[in-house]
Order: structure tokens, then sequence, then C-alpha cells
């Protein structure tokens, strides 16, 4: 059941460009990561939005940050490859001064005392808390590790990769098997940005910097058995509400919700400008009632939109967990499964929704929201026509940033 309590916090601004913002689960409390390196602690209520502390426990760009399950400890991670973890007074507890060799982009809490961390070059690594130690390590993708999710059990962790494609881990082997690669997906060629798991774990979403969401059946990765379309270009954001429904953040700035089977965006939620100028949403995140919805965007301002009535309709809808597509796809068949013109998948598609949506994406000047934009030039970023582009953009780029003990 959604919480009626009433929060409706007032926008936040700030003068330096956010990349990630995270919710406690419970309390009105919630982190931001900043190109400065810093992260800030907000507490929101319906009448303000007001800064309760600054960590500063990076040397360069912090990317991304993340509490706890249980809410006792945040870790943020950094363009500097370091890793923070504070605790719940804000004290830092550990700082992994090379967690990776390489830029960390993602992190993910698969339980209170085990989290996992991505970086730009493809490496997954999972954490003891305890120790601030690695205790797995793995390196199948070869681009960004972008998102992370795990099964209800615990034994599997996803990632989405900017290399296209799906990684399943089996957290169950030794770190030194050589079989602990569960599944690895052919690449979609698109990026993809983020990943859920729906239908009690039987089906994988994930979003692309096309505005596809591809679906995958569960042990079935090969290649996505169908995805859901009508966002005119890149989804950076998706969460889940329940098992047949998530929210997108788009690259146009809105928030939509969408449904799974039937494959449709379902209402518009809100959008992030109140102006004319798109300001595309990089990352969102659900406050501890999951009636609110925060985004963030280039525009350097956290904002809040009331989902509540959308989340109780969804929640009276059924959940089936047997579709009618659940039958595997036969191997000599596979090369012939027609993801976008498919006469016989009426209930997939709303095609005169899709065609809308489509002729307004065309309509748009296409720019690059997805990874990576530490310290910026956003209009010659918008210019870069792939990813290995972007990045080495991106790289030449990167600002000096100032560091001061906290």
């Amino acid at each position: 059941m959604v919480s009626q309590e009433s929060f409706d916090p007032p926008t936040y601004e700030s003068e330096e460009l956010m990349f990630d913002i995270t919710f406690h689960p419970y309390n009105d409390v919630l982190a931001a990561s900043f190109i400065t390196g810093e992260v800030k602690i907000l507490a929101a209520n319906a009448t303000e939005t007001k800064e309760l502390a600054t960590l500063k426990n990076h040397k360069s760009s912090c990317r991304t940050c993340l509490f706890a399950p249980n809410g006792k400890s945040l870790i943020s991670a950094s363009e500097d490859c370091s890793i923070a973890l504070v605790d719940e007074r804000g004290d830092l507890v550990s700082r992994i001064k090379n967690a990776h060799e390489f830029p960390i982009y993602s992190l993910y809490f698969i339980n209170d005392n085990l989290f996992a961390s991505g970086d730009d070059e493809g490496i997954v690594k999972i954490w003891d808390i305890n120790t601030c130690k690695p205790v797995y390590d793995c390196h199948e993708q070869q681009g960004t590790i972008t998102d992370f999710v795990a099964t209800e059990d615990k034994s599997m962790l996803l990632a989405t990769s900017t290399d296209g494609s799906l990684g399943v881990y089996n957290l169950k082997k030794p770190n030194t098997a050589s079989d602990k690669l569960y599944a690895l997906s052919d690449s979609t060629e698109e990026d993809l940005l983020a990943i859920t798991l729906v239908k009690g774990g039987k089906k994988v979403l994930c979003s692309s910097q096309e505005g596809s969401i591809f679906i995958y059946k569960w042990d079935w990765f090969g290649q996505n058995s169908d995805k859901i379309s009508g966002h005119p270009n890149s989804i950076d954001a998706m969460i889940k509400i329940d098992e047949n429904t998530v929210i997108t953040g788009g690259e146009d700035g809105f928030i939509r919700g969408v449904s799974v089977y039937p494959n449709k965006i379902q209402a518009f939620l809100g959008q992030h400008t109140e102006s004319e100028e798109t300001q595309p949403i990089q990352r969102m995140a659900f406050n501890r009632n999951r009636n609110i919805v925060a985004t963030c965007s280039y525009d350097c301002k956290i904002r809040f939109h009331d989902v509540s009535k959308f989340v109780s309709k969804r929640a009276g809808e059924p959940v089936d967990l047997m579709e009618e597509d659940d039958d595997p796809v036969e191997e000599e068949e596979k090369d012939f499964v027609d993801m976008d013109d498919d006469d016989d998948d009426d209930d997939d598609d709303d095609d005169d929704d899709d065609d809308s949506f489509e002729e307004e994406g065309a309509a748009k000047k296409k720019k690059f929201t997805g990874k990576l934009k530490d310290g910026l030039d956003l209009e010659n970023l918008s210019k870069a026509k792939t990813t290995k582009s972007r990045k080495k953009l991106i790289q030449n780029q990167q600002r000096k940033n100032f560091f001061s003990d906290f």
C-alpha cells in the first residue's frame, strides 16, 4: 500500500553538476554525488530541501552513491577509481584508494554486507563491507558497466554494459571458478543503460541508448525475446514499481509509466524541466514511501514528482507470471524473430503511440546522455557519433577538481 503522507519537496538547486541521487530507505533524506567529488546529504520535506552535510572523500568526479538497504552506511565511487564508505553519522569508515584500475561508474548493494562495483572497462567486483576487501571479480564485458540487479535469492548478479551486452554472474561459484559467468548475451548494438527484473524474476528488462527496453527470458539470455518501443530516444534511468510496471526517465526529460505485457507506455508522470529547453533525466530514485520520484539532470537541479496515483492504480493490476510467450524460442527460429514489425503480437505494441513518439524523437536533435559526464562541454559531446569518440572527448574534457579533507 502506498503511503498517502503529504510529501512534495521543493526543487533543490546547486551550482555544480550532479551525477546521481539516492534516497535513504527509512528517512526523508537523500544523497547526491557531484562533479566536484563531493556527496551532499539533503533533508527533504513538504516545505524545503536543505543541505545537512557535505562529504569530501574523492579527488575528482563522484559518479555514483548509494545507501545500504539497512540505512546504516553510504557508499560512493569516483572517476579517481576510489570507493568511500561512511557510517550513518557521516563519518568516513574507509576509503579504498585504488578500488579499480579504471574509473568506477556503478554501485549496487546485494545485501547489507556485500556490494558490487563496475568500471569503464567492464570489470565487476564484489566487496565485503566489513573488511572493504574484494571477494569476487570478473571481466567478461568490454564496455562501461552501467547498472546492476540481483535475483531475489541473491544467487545471481546481472549487469548491463555500453558494449550492448547483458552479463549474468553466478554468485554461488567461488571467485576462482572458471564458470562463474553464468551467461553473456549477444550485443544489442546499442548501449544498455539500466536494468531490472519483473514477472517474478522471469523477465529481465534492459533500457538502451536508442530508446528501447529489451526483454530477456530467464535462461534464454543469448538475445532478447521481445522489446518495448515508444520512447523517442535514450532511456538513462529505469526503476521498478511492481512485477508488471516500471518507471523510465528519458533523454527528452519525461517520466513515463510503462507496463510489461501488454508492452506499452501507460502514462506520462512528469517532466524534469519547467522550460521549453529539454533537460535529459540522468538518474531517478524512489523515496521511502514509493510515492515520490526524484530526478536529476544537467541543469544542476533535483526535482520531485508525485507518482502516488499511478503507483496505486498499478498496484491493483493482477500479476500474471505465465505470459503467452513463455515457451522458449527454438534455436533455429531465433534468427527470424522480428522485434519491430511482428503482425502476430498486437498486445506488445501500441502502434499509434509508437508512431507519434518516433516522429517526436526524429524531430529532436540527438545528444548523448548515457555515461561518463565528468566536466563536459555538452554541445561538443552531443556531436560525438560513437561511444568510443564520446569517451575520448570526455577524457579530454575532464576538468581539474580540488580536494580538501573532510
